[in-house]
């Protein structure tokens, strides 16, 4: 029984539908979801001291994004997206 053997032939690639022509062009990503920057709950903040300084950030869960996607922002990103909260 043989299972496999030697192609003795010649290959012509597949016709592509409509006449078209295969691009040598890269296709582009569709444009990337814009990410919410609003804050909606400031859960925790942590101020980290060392011997070569501190910083302090927070833990937020964003508008219209589950919990599972909550982040620590440093203290100068939280100011920068809301000016009002940081006084």
């Amino acid at each position: 029984m043989k299972d496999l053997g030697l192609h003795q032939g010649t290959f012509e690639s597949p016709s592509l539908p409509f006449g078209s022509f295969a691009s040598t062009e890269v296709p582009k990503f569709p444009p990337f979801p814009q990410l919410h920057t609003e804050i909606e709950v400031v859960f925790n903040y942590e101020v980290v001291s060392s011997s070569h300084g501190g910083f302090c950030h927070f833990l937020m869960q964003w508008y219209g994004r589950p919990l599972s996607n909550a982040t620590w922002i440093m203290k100068d990103k939280f100011r920068e997206l809301n000016p009002a909260l940081s006084r």
